[in-house]
């Protein structure tokens, strides 16, 4: 991947969970290019969580469009699956292990790398 590549678009997204609520992420719309940082700050219940599943393919948008990496994680979520990761902000909730380190060496020993190219 290049320098300035788009690496995430997000265009207007809305998505409505099983309850009819109703969470529109219109206004928001964005790229982000490879070698950019990007922060997601707001209050609670604005959509953060939301626009974070919608990147990682486990929801899909109503209407709008999200892209990583080229392509709908919604429906190409193999493509892009070992190219992502997310690590919970509070610690004590951490998917998989004790600490954050635990966490992140999980996928690439669950995809067979060696523990110490893991590390590395």
């Amino acid at each position: 991947m290049k320098q300035g590549e788009m690496i995430v678009l997000v265009d207007c997204i809305t998505h409505v969970y099983p309850d009819m609520t109703k969470v529109q992420i219109c206004g928001l719309d964005f790229i982000v290019n490879q070698g950019e940082r990007v922060g997601i700050l707001g209050a609670n219940g604005c959509g953060k969580t939301t626009l974070l599943r919608h990147l990682l393919g486990v929801l899909v948008p109503k209407d709008g469009s999200v892209r990583v990496f080229g392509v709908d994680p919604g429906k190409e979520y193999s493509k892009i699956r070992q190219r992502i990761g997310v690590v919970m902000q509070d610690v004590d909730e951490q998917i998989l292990g004790p600490t954050v380190y635990d966490d992140i060496l999980f996928a690439p020993l669950n995809y067979g790398v060696e523990k110490a190219k893991a590390e590395a």
